[in-house]
């Protein structure tokens, strides 16, 4: 990931060592908070870098106001709004709808398609090849030879 990282304009470096939580609702309604004020891109690219560069775990509510005063929004508006639990019904619908719509269970989630707009996020055409949840090299050997054989090439 680093390597790739590395790659990118400005480059990043990955800190893998934050503390992360299995459901941040608190997380994700800062984020529709943030798109209130057509603010939800630059939010969570400013907690993304906080969360995976500076190990600053976007689970922590510090961090979520940090990020907010970063965009130029108000960090204490945020902090009273977020002591609600306002959208909270919404942030867990949604995640029931990765659930049982989407089939994303675990993450990080892979997918590969075979198509240019193919896969369940965009124009859904072709066939896609998922991996839930982290893997061994085989896994995605066997992934990946399973995505070549379906695109009717030969095999080297």
């Amino acid at each position: 990931m680093n390597a790739l990282g590395a790659r990118t304009p400005g480059g990043v470096t990955f800190d893998f060592s934050v503390k992360t939580h299995w459901q941040p609702v608190e997380s994700q309604r800062a984020q529709l908070y943030a798109s209130r004020y057509g603010k939800a891109e630059v939010f969570m690219d400013a907690l993304g870098g906080m969360h995976f560069e500076r190990a600053k775990s976007a689970s922590e509510r510090g961090t979520l106001l940090d990020a907010c005063e970063a965009v130029g929004m108000d960090r204490d508006a945020m902090d009273a709004w977020l002591d609600g639990d306002e959208l909270g019904d919404e942030v867990w619908a949604s995640y029931g709808d990765a659930i049982r719509e989407l089939g994303i269970h675990s993450i990080p989630l892979f997918i590969f398609s075979l198509e240019k707009d193919g896969g369940p996020f965009r124009q859904r055409v072709g066939k896609s090849f998922t991996h839930n949840g982290s893997g061994s090299a085989a896994a995605f050997e066997a992934l990946f030879e399973e995505a070549y054989e379906a695109s009717g090439k030969e095999s080297p």
